[in-house]
């Protein structure tokens, strides 16, 4: 795979992940759970809520600086 294409590749999983999960909406469903890196329940509703694996809810708060 080419430098562009890691480039277009890595501008389509941010723009995914900003597509399913908005900045607003993920802040405000992140801050109604009770968040324990111990107990990935809350993370697993989470997930499930967005449609999203628990890789793409921890990317996306590892992107808003949430962890």
């Amino acid at each position: 795979m080419t430098q562009k294409e890691r480039r277009q590749e890595k501008e389509a999983s941010y723009f995914a992940l900003c597509l399913l999960m908005p900045r607003d909406l993920f802040l405000n469903e992140w801050n109604k759970i009770n968040i324990d890196l111990a107990d990935d329940q809350p993370l697993k509703r989470l997930a499930d809520k967005f449609g999203v694996s628990m890789t793409a809810i921890m990317v996306r708060a590892s992107m808003l600086k949430l962890i």
